[in-house]
């Protein structure tokens, strides 16, 4: 049984849909309880399309820790759960008061004391990721999405390992150049411009800023568009910042994201933070070269191939401009080729799928031997 908050769209959400899409149904009938009601942009359609069975207790935080907790532990009783996979700080909490000694999984798609305090501010967030990690140490397999982030967690609970995130392939591809102007033709794209794009929240976290300052400075932006896919609280500062250039655009956010990637040339991210950023696994299985701030997570996707991207230093737009003039003279098709053999080898979602159901099984046998593997 996997418990979520909702089926919200986000990267541990499709990191969830990846799973379950790929399990092995002869072995594992997975179950989905999500706690609180489902928000407009819910993925819960696309779970049940897959045969997964969805139950939504429809909840909130006022109705207290108590009555959630009672209706979540009646829940795997009733339906006999053999295993619980939580996603999230209050799926977690849930998870290790209600299970009735089954075993407990849970992912860890960020690194709280980095992620939180960025969100919610430094008091709440540092309060948060302090309980977080303490409910963390409970969990009976805590799994990291990357190894950067198990690297982190190593300091608050021994046991956690890594599972890195994967990605669809059957929906993210490389496609024909035929492909790619039909799908600029119907986007209205200009057909004859290198296009980079940007998928994520505007948020300072993500730091659009460094993106658009290394951008407007660069020989690139004479003749190229940059895209902007995603909403949030620094649109209005970027839109200001860009003002001058109409070659920068913002297309809020938008449900065919994997139509924008594969028509395409380069992919650009100036995170601060993440866990393995879904993002950029999307864009390399679409073959797009990756431009990726230094951060621990960025740098361990390109080192399966170093060639299928260029680094630029954190919040440094200098630094990323003088990468964006290095493309006038790369050879896309080859870092093309990289891009599409790191997903293909390494990060895709079967191989994931696969891992986890891994865990599934030997947990269920008994934690100490999952650990000696």
């Amino acid at each position: 049984m996997y418990i979520v908050s909702t089926l919200k769209r986000s990267g541990p959400i499709n990191v969830l849909l990846n799973i379950v899409k790929y399990l092995n149904r002869e072995t594992f009938n997975p179950i989905i309880l999500t706690l609180s009601p489902e928000p407009s942009d819910s993925l819960k359609d696309e779970f049940e399309s897959i045969g997964v069975k969805v139950v939504q207790l429809n909840g909130s935080i006022k109705r207290g820790l108590l009555t959630t907790g009672f209706q979540v532990h009646t829940f795997i009783n009733r339906e006999k759960v053999d295993l619980i996979h939580s996603h999230g700080i209050r799926p977690d909490f849930f998870s290790i008061i209600s299970r009735p000694g089954v075993p407990t999984v849970s992912t860890q798609h960020n690194f709280v004391y980095n992620d939180y305090p960025m969100r919610y501010g430094r008091f709440f967030g540092f309060i948060m990721a302090f309980f977080h990690t303490r409910i963390i140490k409970l969990i009976d397999f805590p799994i990291a999405c990357s190894k950067s982030i198990e690297e982190n967690y190593c300091k608050y609970t021994k046991n956690i390992r890594s599972i890195q995130n994967g990605v669809d392939q059957e929906l993210y591809h490389p496609v024909s150049h035929e492909e790619k102007i039909r799908l600029r033709t119907k986007l209205m794209l200009p057909l004859n411009k290198k296009i980079i794009v940007s998928v994520g929240h505007l948020s300072k976290s993500k730091d659009p800023e460094t993106i658009i300052k290394g951008y407007v400075k660069s020989e690139l932006s004479n003749d190229s568009v940059l895209l902007f896919l995603g909403n949030g609280p620094e649109l209005e500062r970027c839109q200001t910042l860009s003002k001058e250039n109409e070659n920068i655009i913002f297309l809020g956010r938008v449900n065919n994201v994997h139509h924008y990637l594969k028509c395409a040339d380069y992919f650009v991210s100036a995170s601060l933070a993440e866990g393995l950023p879904n993002a950029t696994l999307e864009a390399l299985a679409c073959g797009l070269p990756v431009i990726l701030s230094d951060i621990k997570p960025h740098l361990e996707i390109l080192d399966y191939k170093q060639i299928a991207g260029y680094v630029f230093l954190t919040k440094n737009p200098k630094s990323l401009s003088d990468v964006f003039n290095k493309l006038l003279f790369t050879n896309q098709k080859e870092l093309s080729d990289a891009a599409e053999l790191i997903i293909k080898n390494k990060l895709n979602a079967r191989l994931m799928s696969q891992k986890y159901q891994n865990l599934y099984i030997k947990s269920y046998r008994g934690g100490e031997f999952f650990w000696r593997s």
